[in-house]
Order: structure tokens, then sequence, then C-alpha cells
């Protein structure tokens, strides 16, 4: 009597798959062998190939940045517990950008982003689960174009401060040339620095010493 053991595959909707046998029951030869596994370096060529293609589908749809980054934080994350070989990176990224809509409330539905690209949109729905399941359902993403996004706004500010003091500058006619602080001069030729130990300026105590130093600030006025 022969022993032997059954394979069953759990799919994600909980239902029961039986797959085929590994060899032949009626031989002992194996299978066709001659396809061959992608290597590490390929796995990430094809993951970087898809990454560039979700950016390309976000700008064709004139999604907001965010959502491009989301996309690409899911689209990682999954293949950190899954191979190319086992889902197809092309499915995967479609899901992912479908996801992150959701997540990020600017919500298309499944067929019109499959309409978009042309492509079936019922891998889309179909894939969605397993990439919820494989991210823990952890979507909130923080993104860096957030804080990208505060330092662009700081420097705008702070443009708008020296933009403010230029045109305060040229607004005061002959005085918008001038020399800082702790020089003397025309402001537009000269500009000498003043030795305020040498003039007795500070330190006039006979114990203190003093060292004339200066930091020199040129702003140029068009």
């Amino acid at each position: 009597m022969l022993y032997g053991t059954t394979r069953v595959e759990v799919n994600v909707d909980g239902s029961i798959s039986y797959p085929e046998p590994l060899f032949d029951l009626n031989t002992t030869v194996e299978p066709n062998t001659s396809i061959k596994s992608l290597t590490c370096q390929e796995e990430e060529y094809m993951r970087i190939f898809y990454e560039q293609k979700i950016q390309e589908v976000c700008k064709a749809f004139q999604f907001p940045i965010k959502i491009q980054a989301t996309s690409l934080i899911y689209f990682k994350r999954f293949y950190l517990q899954w191979s190319v070989m086992q889902h197809h990176p092309k499915s995967i990224m479609l899901t992912c950008i479908y996801a992150s809509c959701k997540v990020e409330e600017n919500h298309v539905s499944a067929e019109e982003l499959g309409k978009g690209i042309k492509q079936d949109h019922k891998p889309i729905l179909n894939n969605e689960m397993l990439v919820l399941q494989s991210l823990d359902f952890d979507l909130i993403v923080y993104a860096p174009y957030r804080s990208i996004n505060g330092f662009v706004q700081d420097l705008e500010k702070s443009g708008e401060i020296i933009n403010g003091e230029l045109e305060h500058l040229q607004e005061s006619g002959d005085n918008k040339c001038q020399c800082p602080s702790g020089f003397k001069g025309d402001g537009t030729k000269t500009c000498e620095d003043v030795d305020e130990c040498k003039e007795k300026k500070l330190c006039q105590c006979p114990e203190c010493s003093c060292k004339n130093t200066y930091v020199f600030i040129l702003i140029v006025v068009s």
C-alpha cells in the first residue's frame, strides 16, 4: 500500500484549492525543470521597473504627489514578504495605487483605473485583500514630501522677508548703499573696518584685553 500527502492551498477568501501534483503519479521522472528562478538582482531590477511605472501612472492620472509616495511605499513593503515570481508586479502595482487613492481620500474606482491604462480591472480587486493583509492593514504613511513641503514654505517666507528688506533699501534712495555696523566709508566704493580697540570704544578698563574682529556681510541690490 502506498502512502503520501495531499497538497492543499488556502486562498485569501478562505476557500481551498488542490494544485497540480509536483510529479506525475505514474512515473518517477521529474517535470521539466529548464525554467530557472530569477536572481536577487533580476528581481530588484523588476521591482525598480514597476516602481517607475507607478510614477508614470500617477502622473498620467494627475494624482497628488502623496498618492504616488503612498503607492511606492505599499509596493516596497509588499515585496518585503513576497517574490515577484509569486505575484506579478504588474497587477500588484495597480492594486497599490488603488489602495493609496482610498487612504489619501482621492477615490478612483478600479474600473476607471483599469480603463485609463487599458488593463482589466478585475486583478486590481482580486489582489486588494492580499495587499492589505501583506501590509498588516497598517495603511497610514508619513511620506517625506510633507516635510519637504514644510521646508519649502519656510524658504518662501524667508524669501518674502528678504525681498521686503531689499525693497526697503531700494526705497531709501541715497542710503541704499551703507557700510554695515563696525565699518566706515561711503558704502559704495569703500568700507573700512573700525578698530574699536585702537579707538578705545570698547574695553576701557585697564585690566581687560581687546581683540578686533569683524564679520563682513555683502548685500547686493540689483
